[in-house]
């Protein structure tokens, strides 16, 4: 098995169900498995992969104990040389997960990879940022965020420049 793909759910049965459709509409030259983890969410997502997705391994947890703790039941069921983690909310794609692991193959001193994320019209969505100090508040929810000195702490702040 080359990579395990844990999708965490909550209340996110119909994300799911777009994100496999995509996903499984594709071919790869990658061996995968998709494990998806119910956080006690009571959707019916159960269901819908037994109807839509009976190759996807479901796992029901018996609370919902967070986000680290619903990802790390995944963990321990995946037989991928690598673990991708996937929120339900991005588009899934074989180029995708193909293109991390030749990234990982090619670069053996790496630990952990992600992916450039993009908004639905292709610009890049901000996923990092620099550690939040008391102007935070000021510029992302008052009229300041609208000022030229605003604007410049928030672009700096979400390291816009990098």
């Amino acid at each position: 098995m080359d990579v395990s793909i844990l999708i965490l759910n909550y209340k996110t049965k119909g994300l799911i169900k777009q994100q496999l459709k995509h996903f499984f509409s594709q071919s790869s030259r990658l061996a995968t498995e998709v494990i998806v983890v119910d956080n006690n969410s009571d959707d019916g997502v159960g269901e819908m992969l037994g109807q839509y997705y009976p190759h996807v391994t479901f796992v029901q947890a018996q609370h919902n104990g967070g986000y680290a703790y619903g990802n790390n039941i995944g963990i321990r069921r995946a037989k991928g040389r690598y673990i991708m983690i996937a929120n339900p909310d991005i588009v899934l794609s074989s180029t995708l997960v193909e293109g991390l692991v030749d990234f990982m193959e090619a670069n053996p001193s790496v630990g952990i990879a992600g992916p450039r994320l993009v908004n639905p019209d292709g610009t890049l969505q901000h996923s990092c940022l620099r550690f939040p100090d008391m102007m935070l508040p000021l510029f992302r929810r008052t009229f300041l965020a609208r000022t030229g000195w605003g604007r410049r702490w928030l672009s700096r702040y979400f390291m816009e420049e990098w």
